[in-house]
């Protein structure tokens, strides 16, 4: 069985943080986290993508690597 944390929130926390933002009932504090986990989402995309260009990117180095091993052998072959 995994150990779950509860947090509550409590007076402290609703009069320092929400009311100040005007953040009153769920609906209001639902929006919040609506917004955090689609900041969030975007984040992952963002990362997932330039981890996918940054693998494509060494592919294409590799190919280009390989290519200029294989004129630079032709060209000293010819020297041989």
């Amino acid at each position: 069985m995994t150990d779950v944390k509860k947090y509550e929130i409590g007076d402290l926390t609703m009069e320092k943080v929400f009311r100040p933002k005007n953040i009153v009932n769920l609906s209001d504090l639902q929006a919040v986290f609506d917004q955090v986990e689609n900041a969030l989402y975007t984040l992952k995309v963002e990362r997932d993508e330039q981890a996918e260009k940054l693998a494509l990117d060494e592919s294409k180095q590799e190919h280009l690597q390989q290519v200029f091993l294989r004129k630079l052998d032709d060209i000293l072959k010819k020297f041989d």
